[in-house]
């Protein structure tokens, strides 16, 4: 489960995000739509397992994003 605040920190990052990786993110049987729901949801299972200790939240999401993007592009 994850906690309220971090949640409450990571919405804006993760819409923000979410609307920036599905706008040129358009790839294979992906239109931008699927890519932001997937996006919500590769972060929302990543904050499970966030720790504050390791750094920041956003660049947690977005390293976390980055590379599941890249592995669902070429897993396609």
């Amino acid at each position: 489960m994850i906690d309220q605040n971090i949640l409450d920190k990571a919405y804006p990052i993760i819409d923000n995000l979410a609307k920036s990786r599905s706008r040129n993110g358009k790839f294979a049987y992906y239109e931008s739509s699927d890519v932001y729901q997937e996006i919500w949801g590769m972060c929302l299972e990543a904050l499970e397992k966030y720790d504050p200790n390791i750094g920041p939240i956003e660049n947690y999401l977005v390293v976390h994003v980055t590379n599941r993007i890249k592995n669902l592009k070429i897993n396609i």
